[in-house]
């Protein structure tokens, strides 16, 4: 059947079994932040392995290629420089080839970085997701406050919400805060939790919102993981000429806002406005809209 055919039809049940296979593999990617991490080995480096894999197929075979090709294409130079060294070519005859495999060369060369840095932003990318999914909040649940991961917001795991990071000084972010008490009953029916770190000294100032206990917010563990955070996002504002720490311009001070969607990915980055609250009613009617025209909102 192998040999005499290259269809799978001769594989009795293969469409089931593809699709039981994909399915496993789509759920190590959902759980795969959750299982990543130190260490060597285990669940979260075969879960990584999975889905570096379904998200950049036959990278392995690229990153094997260009260089294979590359070394063909040095070998057929190399070949064509002797022939002119041996004077069994002209460099006029042979100029054509030479010109050929020093192109191809190049153009392996090239290619062979491009996928690297590629590889290299995407697995960057998957860190920062990984950093994100473990960052731990306070919630006030059913009039209990709990301890929970942003991972545990994700659909299909309790909470399922839409994490919006508001991070900076208190003069910043309390403006935001303060302007979703107004809308707190539209947020929890769109999912969005709000969740404001303050820099270190200025939290103080938020102590009376924090101990009303609004469902609609939750409040940072104040661990390293927040801090180193909240630190790599101020520098990546500072090279866009932003300064959230305090150290802009004065009576026009501005926060990261960090929109998390149900998937877990980052659906937006950005900055609130100089001086003034994040537009709540702009994130709530973006997903009222989807819902209204039937349009997927369980992953955004």
């Amino acid at each position: 059947c192998i040999i005499h055919s290259p269809s799978f039809d001769c594989f009795p049940g293969w469409s089931a079994w593809a699709g039981k296979a994909w399915a496993g593999v789509r759920e190590i990617q959902a759980h795969a932040p959750m299982c990543s991490g130190g260490g060597g080995g285990g669940l979260g480096g075969s879960a990584g392995v999975l889905r570096q894999e379904a998200e950049n197929p036959f990278r392995a075979f690229r990153r094997a290629l260009w260089p294979v090709l590359g070394a063909g294409a040095l070998l057929g130079l190399a070949v064509s420089l002797e022939e002119v060294a041996s004077g069994k070519q002209s460099l006029d005859e042979a100029g054509l080839n030479v010109a050929v495999d020093v192109l191809a060369t190049a153009a392996f060369a090239g290619l062979y970085q491009w996928d690297s840095n590629v590889a290299a932003r995407r697995e960057a990318r998957a860190r920062r997701g990984a950093e994100l999914a473990s960052l731990r909040v306070r919630i006030v649940e059913q009039g209990k406050t709990i301890q929970a991961s942003l991972s545990s917001l994700r659909r299909d795991r309790g909470q399922s919400r839409r994490a919006v990071i508001i991070a900076g000084t208190a003069a910043a972010v309390l403006p935001s805060v303060q302007a979703s008490l107004d809308c707190a009953d539209a947020l929890l029916d769109t999912d969005l939790l709000v969740v404001p770190y303050i820099l270190d000294g200025g939290e103080g100032e938020a102590a009376a919102i924090i101990e009303e206990g609004h469902p609609h917010l939750a409040w940072p563990s104040r661990n390293a993981a927040w801090r180193d955070l909240v630190a790599d996002e101020i520098s990546a504002a500072q090279e866009q000429g932003v300064s959230v720490d305090g150290g802009g311009a004065p009576g026009a001070p501005q926060a990261i806002v960090i929109v998390i969607k149900k998937n877990g990915r980052v659906g937006k980055r950005g900055f609130t406005p100089p001086g003034e609250s994040l537009a709540w009613s702009s994130l709530i009617a973006d997903v009222r809209n989807r819902r209204n025209m039937g349009m997927d909102v369980t992953n955004i």
